[in-house]
């Protein structure tokens, strides 16, 4: 049993939860609402809108609330008004202005008490909060009592009025919410019911084949895998063949990243304040400019497809890192890795990525190779100086290409710093000379990037959602959340498409097994993709036992950590464990951060790819081993062949159909 491979995991795990229950709780700004039955929050009830707010303005828009009632008799002695406000907010009771402590460092959702029984009086009492928030949606939510307890009448029945509109009734404030698109996008259920005998059909072969099928791993030898890789390449080239017909302008924020490659290849490496996705690291967008410019002499196509390669290369790279990690994590059984390669190769999130503009794809492929090697090296009993400088590359480019590299960077340094502590004795020197040589490629790869943000800007992040410059704030709704979204589970599977608005877990299963949030389109006239969204939306269900397989695998990979004799080797074995471990919780915290629709997104966690690959395949032999005689083995893998098969059409049909 590896004790520090362990007590690593368990630290990043508790470490990860004390930050997300931080923000849930509301420091360090976080934008969870917690219910207060005396003191419900209210908002404006406006038009449904996925489209980004406040960005390029520097003045919010007023929201106005309004009530009033009625105190019969004198008035209570020593009233209090307690409120608390999403953003800055102003409050007249009876035309009187009542003035709150101004504290920059107060919490929006702290209440503030004001003592106002002489401004109250004996009958018709008129109470107008305006609120402006450059950071989200206006939000109320106040309380009014005295000695006696909360005063009669009812202070929560408010009207609001949005700028100069007019005034209407405001509604509780909810951050979940149904997309109107959903009256027109398919269901599972539609999917279902249209394809139900071609999936019937390809069931039925898929039971064939696994009931007849030898050992996987007998099947998957050497020339097996060479046609294994041989359909994966043909079925990828199917699909960049059919990438002609993807607009290059879509997919997320893809005309700001094709207006950062126009910069590179006209010379000029941009900086963060001078567009939308000019933030980001350069790696990405200047492979990009590169081979654009070498594709302008090409015919037909060709410039198109050149500026798609990089894309494409990424997908099938994280095809095969994880088809690698599964080789070194089950040496014995040959048929995980194939299982893994078939898995990767047709996980909807990978294949969405690989025909789009976007540096996703890119940051996966140079994350899960640093996290694959970085696995591999500290898994060897002796620690070998030329597989750290490897992995500090991969690392290297990783960051190079996006800031959320350094979750990797993080998770993997951990690990180094643990393993150079620990094992043989060995003379200092010898420690101080493999931890440069693990930091030193990575520095000289994108250290000079985060030296000029810090030149330019005076630190070495500079996002988009936190530029300087006061017309470069800007939110995307919801623009806050509750518990019940992080609590909540189920309408991916009835309406999977921009089923984000739904739940955290939605978000992340809709864009995790299919093109969710439909690459960035706000509503149906503004799909670009030419996805097939029937058979995508058969895919939701069909993914089910997929997941289930996932989970159970994962649960025997941690088994196989315990159980290793080797320290070293379970080191290896814990990393990538620790590093999906630490991802979903980044992906956690960002919704907390900036409580925005897209953030559940699993395009954000694709480097975890191999991870996910790896322990499919583990789950799925797993399953296998549970079988008591070979008739019930045979069952099994007529079953799970099926399974598989109706999941892999679906998918392949999805983006090829």
């Amino acid at each position: 049993m590896s004790r520090t491979a362990w007590v690593a995991l368990a630290l990043a795990v508790c470490l990860g939860s004390g930050l997300a229950v931080g923000r849930l709780l509301g420091f360090s700004g976080g934008r969870v609402l917690i219910s207060d039955a005396t003191a419900p929050w209210v908002m404006a009830d406006e038009p449904f809108s996925a489209m980004n707010r406040q960005w390029g303005s520097e003045r919010a828009r007023r929201i106005r609330f309004r009530t009033s009632w009625d105190i019969e008799g004198a008035v209570p002695e020593q009233v209090q008004l307690r409120l608390r406000a999403f953003g800055r907010f102003f409050v007249h009771l009876n035309g009187m202005p009542v003035v709150f402590e101004s504290d920059p460092e107060r919490r929006w959702s702290v209440f503030q008490a004001k003592d106002v029984t002489s401004v109250l009086k004996a009958g018709r009492n008129r109470l107008v909060v305006e609120v402006r928030n450059r950071q989200g949606p206006a939000l109320i939510s106040m309380d009014l009592s005295g000695r006696e307890g909360r005063m009669r009448g009812s202070v929560s029945d408010f009207e609001a009025q949005v700028g100069a509109g007019p005034w209407g009734p405001a509604i509780p404030a909810r951050d979940i919410r149904r997309h109107p698109a959903n009256d027109w996008l398919p269901t599972p259920k539609q999917g279902f019911e249209r394809y139900g005998w071609v999936l019937v059909g390809v069931a039925s072969a898929g039971a064939l084949l696994g009931f007849w099928a030898t050992s996987m791993s007998s099947m998957l030898g050497r020339w097996g895998l060479a046609g294994l890789w041989a359909a994966v390449l043909f079925f990828w080239g199917a699909f960049w063949a059919r990438s002609v017909e993807i607009p290059l302008v879509a997919g997320f924020d893809a005309r700001s990243h094709l207006e950062v490659v126009g910069w590179i290849g006209s010379g000029r490496l941009p900086i963060a304040t001078d567009g939308w996705s000019a933030y980001h690291p350069p790696l990405y967008h200047g492979v990009v400019a590169v081979l654009h410019h070498l594709g302008r002499g090409l015919e037909g196509s060709g410039s198109l497809w050149a500026i798609r390669l990089p894309a494409l290369i990424a997908g099938l790279g994280v095809v095969f890192w994880s088809g690698r990690l599964a080789r070194w994590a089950n040496p014995e059984q040959r048929g995980v890795q194939g299982l893994a390669i078939v898995f990767a190769a047709l996980l909807p999130v990978n294949l969405g990525l690989a025909g789009t503009v976007s540096n996703e794809g890119w940051l996966a492929f140079c994350a899960a190779g640093a996290v694959v090697q970085a696995a591999q090296v500290l898994g060897q009993r002796s620690l070998s100086s030329r597989g750290l400088v490897w992995v500090s590359i991969w690392l290297g480019l990783a960051l190079l290409t996006k800031y959320t590299a350094l979750v990797a960077a993080v998770v993997i340094l951990a690990f180094v710093m643990v393993r150079l502590s620990g094992g043989p004795s060995r003379e200092s020197s010898t420690r101080v000379r493999e931890l440069l040589f693990f930091l030193a490629p990575v520095l000289a790869i994108s250290g000079w990037y985060y030296a000029r943000n810090w030149v330019l800007f005076g630190r070495f992040l500079v996002p988009n959602w936190d530029l300087p410059g006061p017309k470069r704030t800007w939110w995307s709704p919801p623009g806050f959340h509750s518990v019940d979204y992080y609590l909540s589970f189920g309408r991916s599977l009835t309406e999977p498409f921009y089923s984000s608005f739904s739940s955290f877990w939605d978000g992340l299963y809709s864009t995790l097994w299919g093109d969710g949030l439909l690459s960035g389109a706000p509503g149906v006239p503004d799909i670009l993709v030419p996805w097939d969204l029937e058979w995508m939306a058969v895919g939701y269900w069909t993914a089910l036992p997929m997941l289930a397989l996932i989970l159970l695998g994962i649960g025997f990979w941690g088994r196989d950590v315990l159980r290793s004799g080797s320290e070293s080797r379970a080191m290896g074995l814990a990393l990538p464990l620790v590093y999906g471990a630490a991802l979903l919780f980044a992906i956690f915290f960002a919704t907390l951060a900036l409580p925005f629709f897209g953030q559940s997104r699993a395009s954000y966690g694709l480097s975890a790819t191999p991870i996910l690959a790896v322990a499919f395949a583990r789950g799925w032999f797993a399953v296998e081993e549970r079988a008591r005689s070979r008739s019930a083995l045979r069952a099994l893998r007529a079953g799970m062949g099926a399974l598989l098969a109706v999941w892999g059409w679906a998918a392949a049909m999805a983006f090829l159909g």
